[in-house]
C-alpha cells in the first residue's frame, strides 16, 4: 500500500495534466504579459543638509557620499561636503576659498579615502586655468592640485570640464586642447601625471575629445564630436586602456546628436544622448526642437547595441539622459529640470521604479550604489516681487530601494518557499480573476493549471499531505476557463 498510494495519485495527476492541456488551449488567446517589475521605495529621510545650491553634483562610494553646493555660477565658489551615507552626518568639508580660489565646481568623484573636484577654465574675471583638487575624505584637507601638463599649447582651454576616478586613477580631459582635444590620467594618491590619451589618435579638427568621460577599472571612455570636411557631425566614444594609454576601441553612434553622459559596468557601455529624437518623431527641417532624448546600452566587449531607452514623458523641454549613473544591472537617470529620477535595468531596458522629489525646482546630481540612491535638489536664491532676497534652500535626500526578488514558481504567498500554505492560497482563490496571487501561469485567472504549477514544484511529502482536486474542481475549472475565454457580446 505504501507504493500504490503515490502511484495512484500520480495517475490522477497525469489525468489532470491532460485536461489542463485542453484548458490551456482555451486560454491561449487571453494570456497577458507581465508589466514592469516594481521596486520598494522607503519613505525619504530628512535632508542631510539644506542651503542654496546644495546637491548640484553627487557621488557615492562605500560609506560616504560627496556633494557639491553653490555650483553653476562663476561668481559663486563651489564647496564640497562629505557625508556618512548611513547616518547623514557631515564628515568633512572642502572649501577652496581657504586657498584663494573662488571657483565653481563642475565635476566630483570619490573613492576610498580620496575625493576629487574639478573646475574648468574661466575667463570671467581674468584668464584662470582649469584646476582639479584632491582632498581627504575624513578631514577635508587638500591633498594635491592638478593642472594641465606643461606641454599643452593652447592658452584658452577647458581642462577640468569633467572628472572621474577609479582604481586609484583620475581621468579628466581638455576638449579644446590642440585640434581635437586630449585626455589625461593622474595618480590619485600622489597627484602625479601619468599619461596622455589621444595624442597618437588620428582625428580631424574639432573632435572635442572628452566633453564627457568615465573611467572604470582598466577602461577609460571619452566622448568625441568630430566634423568631417563637409561639416557633418559624427558623434562617438573613444576607448583607451588605462595602463598603456593606447586606444582600444571606438564606437560611432547613429544620428547627429551629442553624447552628454557615459556609464560603464562590467558588461555594458551606457550613453546618454539628451537631444536624440524618438524614431517615430517627425521634426521640421527648420526646427531645432523635437528631441526627446535616448539612453543607449551597448555590450562592453562587442560594442553592439543592446537596448535603447526612451521616456514617455520626454519632450523638447526635458532632455532625457543628460545625466546617468550606473551600478551593477541598474541605471539611474532623470529628465532635465524635473523632480524625478527613474530606475531601469540595463539587461532588459525595463523601467523598474522612480523617485519623486519633495521639491518642484528640479533634479540635479544623483548617484546609486547597492540599494541606496542619493539625489540632490539644489535651491535657487531669488528676489521676490517686493524686491526682498529669498533663500530657496536645496537639499540632498537618501532613498532606499529593494529590487523585488525573482518570483518562485508555485510560491503563492511570496515567502520564497513552495509549501502547503501556497496550496491553501490557491484553494481559497480558485476561480478568481481579481485575486491573482495564485495565478501561477499568468493567464488572468486562478485555475487548475496553477495547481499543476504548485504540484510540480512542491516536495513530494507535502504534495501527498493535501488532497487532489476533486471532480467538482475539475468541472469548475473547465467552466471558468471557457467563460474567461469567451468573447463578450454587446446587447
Amino acid at each position: 500500500m505504501l507504493l500504490i498510494r503515490p502511484l495512484a495519485k500520480r495517475g490522477l495527476h497525469a489525468a489532470l495534466c491532460v485536461l489542463l492541456s485542453i484548458v490551456g488551449l482555451v486560454h491561449a488567446s487571453t494570456a497577458h504579459a507581465q508589466g514592469p517589475v516594481p521596486i520598494t521605495l522607503e519613505t525619504r529621510a530628512d535632508p542631510i543638509v539644506a542651503h542654496s545650491g546644495i546637491g548640484s553634483l553627487v557621488a557615492m562610494e562605500g560609506d560616504h557620499v560627496a556633494v557639491v553646493g553653490t555650483n553653476g555660477s562663476p561668481f559663486l565658489p563651489g564647496t564640497a561636503y562629505i557625508f556618512n551615507r548611513h547616518t547623514g552626518a557631515q564628515v568633512s568639508r572642502f572649501d577652496p576659498t581657504s586657498i584663494g580660489s573662488l571657483r565653481p565646481f563642475n565635476g566630483i568623484d570619490i573613492e576610498s579615502d580620496i575625493a576629487v573636484v574639478a573646475s574648468q577654465n574661466s575667463d570671467i574675471v581674468g584668464e584662470i586655468p582649469g584646476t582639479i583638487w584632491t582632498f581627504d575624505v575624513a578631514t577635508g584637507q587638500q591633498r594635491h592640485t592638478l593642472h594641465e601638463p606643461p606641454f599643452a599649447q593652447e592658452s584658452i582651454t577647458s581642462f577640468g570640464r569633467d572628472v572621474s576616478m577609479s582604481g586609484g586613477v583620475i581621468l579628466t580631459a581638455d576638449p579644446l586642447q590642440g585640434e581635437h582635444g586630449l585626455g589625461y590620467l593622474f595618480d590619485a594618491a600622489s597627484g602625479t601625471f601619468l599619461r596622455t590619451l589621444g595624442l597618437t589618435t588620428a582625428r580631424g579638427p574639432g573632435s572635442w575629445l572628452g566633453q564627457t568621460l568615465e573611467i572604470e577599472g582598466s577602461l577609460a571612455a571619452l566622448s568625441e564630436s568630430p566634423y568631417d570636411a563637409l561639416g557633418n557631425n559624427s558623434h562617438g566614444v573613444v576607448l583607451f586602456d588605462v595602463e598603456t594609454g593606447v586606444e582600444s576601441g571606438r564606437l560611432v553612434v547613429e544620428g547627429d546628436y551629442r553624447i552628454d553622459s557615459i556609464g560603464i559596468t562590467d558588461d555594458y557601455l551606457v550613453l546618454g544622448r539628451p537631444r536624440m529624437p524618438h524614431p517615430d518623431d517627425v521634426i521640421p527641417e527648420d526646427s531645432f526642437g523635437g528631441w526627446t532624448g535616448v539612453i543607449e546600452i551597448y555590450d562592453r566587449e562587442s560594442l553592439e547595441l543592446v537596448n535603447s531607452i526612451y521616456h514617455p514623458l520626454a519632450n523638447d523641454d526635458t532632455e532625457f539622459g543628460r545625466r546617468i549613473e550606473v551600478d551593477g544591472d541598474y541605471l539611474l537617470t532623470s529628465l532635465d529640470l524635473n523632480s524625478q529620477v527613474w530606475l531601469y535595468k540595463l539587461s532588459t531596458g525595463e523601467h523598474v521604479g522612480e523617485v519623486v522629489h519633495p521639491f518642484s525646482h528640479g533634479m540635479a546630481g544623483f548617484d546609486l550604489q547597492d540599494d541606496v540612491i542619493f539625489a540632490g535638489s539644489p535651491g535657487t536664491d531669488y528676489f521676490d516681487e517686493k524686491g526682498d532676497f529669498v533663500v530657496n534652500p536645496g537639499a540632498v535626500y537618501r532613498y532606499n530601494f529593494t529590487p523585488t526578488p525573482p518570483r518562485v514558481a508555485g510560491d503563492y504567498d511570496g515567502n520564497g518557499i513552495v509549501d502547503e500554505d501556497d496550496y491553501a492560497r490557491w484553494h481559497s482563490s480558485f476561480g478568481s480573476s481579481t485575486e491573482l496571487a495564485a495565478d501561477g501561469n499568468d493567464n488572468g485567472v486562478v485555475d487548475l493549471a496553477d495547481y499543476t504549477v504548485w504540484r510540480d514544484r512542491v516536495p513530494l511529502p507535502v504534495a501527498n499531505s493535501v488532497p487532489e482536486p476533486g471532480a467538482a474542481f475539475l468541472l469548475v475549472g473547465v467552466l471558468v476557463s471557457i467563460r474567461a475565454s469567451r468573447p463578450r457580446t454587446s446587447r
